[in-house]
């Protein structure tokens, strides 16, 4: 089945381009391969030593290598609230793998398939990442089983949500890649819910279609993973994610966020992902695969 096009100005609604960005977020909740860490974390959240000190070029590398480099399944759930009321879930399958193979960039590259289970209308969705260095093997397919074709999802991706979420794609490609695209400037270390933090700023991509002047980031120094992100448009505050202390998980030297809240705050609306681990049964070269994806495990 050959793959055509979902661009802006297609026949894909924004909604349905924006669920595909999920994919890069939750590669966050899988457990991560970390650095070795100068302190042992013992339950979630808590540490028994003072945890490294890192410059610039060595967090960047840290936080990129936070997603697994073998085949991940994660069972996913996403709330999506109004005011604190719970308004939908949504119920899916999520399998990731970073690849380290020689040619690719240092820390390598994500896979990443998301296949929805809940509700009953979306059941069947399935939404591919594929980043590789080949920029004709790179992209997003989307499969939706009311049109029994592969999209691949090109152009600009439109700011919108799917279904209420506060997510767009760009956020999930910043936070998948560790916010790669944008150029980063180290600020003072400080403390978040008790943990030691490095606070990144990175600036805009700029252009009439740029979303965000900036966005400030705040770093787990022990884990390398955010538990803090808001996204700036001039000086206000439009999106803050966030994740407490006790979502970093820590398993056979695996690091992992188990919970991962997003806020609009314009809106006081809010969609919280959560994780927990499931067996993989799955071709990772099937999940992968843009013509069968969608067929699989």
């Amino acid at each position: 089945m050959s793959a055509a096009p979902y661009s802006r100005n297609g026949i894909a609604p924004k909604a349905v381009v924006l669920i595909a960005g999920l994919i890069s977020s939750l590669a966050a909740l899988t457990p991560a391969v970390a650095a070795p860490p100068a302190a042992a974390t013992t339950a979630a959240g808590s540490k028994t030593a003072t945890p490294p000190t890192r410059d610039l070029p060595q967090l960047l590398a840290c936080m990129r290598a936070n997603s697994p480099t073998r085949l991940r399944g994660q069972k996913v759930t996403m709330e999506l609230r109004e005011h604190g009321e719970l308004m939908r879930t949504l119920r899916g399958q999520l399998y990731v793998k970073r690849d380290t193979a020689p040619g690719t960039a240092a820390n390598g590259t994500l896979r990443a398939n998301l296949r929805i289970t809940e509700p009953e209308a979306l059941a069947g969705g399935s939404y591919l990442i594929t980043q590789t260095q080949d920029y004709l093997h790179s992209g997003m397919y989307v499969y939706l089983p009311s049109v029994r074709r592969v999209r691949r999802i090109t152009g600009s991706v439109a700011d919108g949500s799917l279904m209420g979420t506060q997510f767009s794609y760009d956020e999930f490609k910043q936070l998948q890649s560790a916010f790669g695209d944008l150029q980063a400037t180290l600020e003072a270390p400080t403390t978040l819910d008790g943990r030691d933090v490095e606070q990144l700023l990175f600036a805009g991509a700029g252009g009439k279609d740029a979303r965000y002047d900036r966005v400030r980031a705040w770093v787990d120094r022990e884990s390398c993973l955010p538990l803090k992100a808001e996204f700036y448009d001039g000086e206000r505050v439009v999106k803050r994610l966030s994740a407490p202390a006790s979502a970093i998980q820590h398993d056979g030297g695996l690091w992992y966020l188990k919970r991962i809240d997003m806020l609009d705050v314009l809106a006081d609306a809010t969609t919280t992902l959560s994780a927990e681990p499931m067996a993989v049964t799955g071709s990772a070269a099937k999940l992968f695969d843009p013509e069968q994806f969608y067929k699989a495990p």
